[in-house]
């Protein structure tokens, strides 16, 4: 947060009869400051958070309260006091929940998140637009004739957005990662596809300093294991400017990345391949174009 202290979304069953969204509010040493719960009677799960200019913090998941008729988007603001200044449930024409949130250049906020098909249980991607009020404004519903999933959202300089997921290409285990872009009034301008001939995920999505973005994942197409780290570089217009993949002989994976002031990047991931007993975090720290200046395993 902009005081140097740290907030935590996620969900808790440990207090009520169902989950609910859970926000912990930590100082600089990690030391727990407050607790708070937001939610209905029924299902509230956190997901995404994002913190406003403001100094306070939009708080993205699914709800399954008493004013919807499905799983679907729930949203909440809190200070950094923990006071609850926003909370809303947005009902989206299919059963689902949100997974990213953002604020736009014009102040409104955007949901990204999964809905899923009643008839054949396929997953489409699912947007949803409110004002800072929380007034519904826009719906949208995109996606493949298969399943794909809405991971992540980073608004653009030119008042518009980008989305980055995975898109399968048959029903079985052939993914692509995708990337929309989308202009300030969400109509399509591009849409771009990477990926071979085996399963590759996009995870996460940032803007970059030079209007272009960067796009972080796994591939099972390229590189030298099971699943690698996949990391993608795309120009303004969603051409792809270099692609890197970084793992050993077993299981890695990208969650994360962030650009540094050095116009390079850090990039948060997990690993199996490190030589320790599980699952390790790894982070790894690129330069603007791709190339490895040092990792280290936690």
């Amino acid at each position: 947060t902009n005081d140097g202290e740290f907030l935590i979304v996620g969900e808790s069953y440990s207090f009520g009869n169902d989950y609910q969204v859970m926000m912990i509010k930590l100082d600089e040493s990690g030391n727990q400051k407050w607790v708070k719960l937001v939610g209905g009677d029924h299902t509230e799960r956190g997901r995404a958070i994002f913190l406003t200019a403001e100094g306070t913090a939009l708080i993205a998941g699914e709800a399954f309260s008493d004013t919807l008729t499905r799983p679907n988007y729930f949203l909440a603001e809190m200070s950094m006091a923990g006071e609850v200044v926003l909370n809303k449930s947005f009902d989206h024409e299919l059963a689902g929940g949100a997974s990213a949130v953002s604020i736009l250049k014009n102040d409104d906020i955007l949901l990204l998140g999964d809905l899923q098909n009643e008839e054949d249980h396929s997953i489409d991607f699912g947007l949803i637009r409110v004002n800072r009020a929380g007034e519904l404004l826009n719906q949208k519903r995109f996606g493949s004739i298969n399943s794909d999933e809405a991971n992540a959202l980073v608004s653009h300089q030119d008042g518009g957005y980008l989305v980055a997921g995975t898109e399968y290409k048959d029903k079985i285990n052939k993914t692509d990662v995708v990337v929309y872009k989308f202009d300030e009034s969400d109509e399509l301008e591009w849409k771009t596809f990477h990926g071979g001939l085996s399963a590759d995920a996009g995870e996460k999505i940032i803007a970059t300093s030079d209007g272009g973005s960067a796009v972080v994942g796994y591939t099972q197409s390229f590189g030298e294991g099971y699943k690698d780290v996949y990391v993608l570089k795309l120009t303004e217009t969603g051409q792809l400017e270099w692609t890197q993949t970084f793992g050993g002989n077993s299981t890695d994976w990208g969650y994360d990345l962030f650009q540094t002031d050095d116009q390079g990047y850090l990039i948060s991931c997990g690993s199996k391949s490190t030589g320790f007993n599980a699952t390790d975090i790894w982070i790894l720290k690129l330069d603007r174009n791709g190339q490895k200046i040092w990792d280290k395993v936690y």
